[in-house]
């Protein structure tokens, strides 16, 4: 990357966006990520996928989601 950034921080948009019908996501959450390792002039470029977190009602305090 000749930008001269450190870090690229790169949202899930667009993958929380349903599909009209079927009303699931046309794109999976690390979508973003796979599209950026195929973009030409990004081979160097490490790809850290964050870790899911949310408010843990049963804990009362913010937890990372487990799909599990």
């Amino acid at each position: 990357m000749i930008a001269g950034a450190n870090f690229y921080i790169v949202g899930r948009d667009p993958a929380g966006m349903p599909h009209p019908e079927t009303k699931k996501d046309l794109y999976e959450p690390t979508h973003g990520g796979k599209v950026l390792t195929m973009a030409p002039g990004l081979t160097s470029l490490e790809i850290i996928p964050f870790r899911v977190a949310a408010y843990n009602k049963v804990k009362r305090a913010m937890d990372f989601y487990d799909k599990e």
